[in-house]
């Protein structure tokens, strides 16, 4: 996976512990495009007029102005992802009942 997580190792994990590595990743990826970004704009900064900074080139994922996460699409996916489980995957809901029982 590109997360760096091996099929058994996923479904040994829980749903926080997906999270976590997931998170990680993002974070990984993030503080190297950083660096890419830094030593590209280094390199533009010989030819260019005004000066031009790593954030310049990249920001974030998770600072990106004006990011709304909008929960209609995010419910959406998830009922796909369940589906695409099958029917083994029943989430359940957070007060411990199971949502079609």
């Amino acid at each position: 996976m590109k997360v760096g997580l091996k099929p058994d190792e996923f479904w040994e994990m829980n749903m926080r512990e997906v999270d976590y590595a997931v998170r990680a990743y993002q974070w990984r990826y993030d503080k190297e495009a950083e660096l890419l970004a830094h030593f590209t704009a280094c390199i533009m900064n010989m030819w260019a007029k005004r000066r031009i900074r790593g954030r310049d080139l990249y920001r974030p994922a998770n600072n990106a102005p004006g990011k709304v996460i909008d929960l209609e699409k995010k419910r959406r996916e998830f009922e796909e992802a369940v589906r695409s489980i099958g029917p083994d995957a029943i989430p359940v809901k957070r007060g411990g009942g199971k949502v079609n029982g």
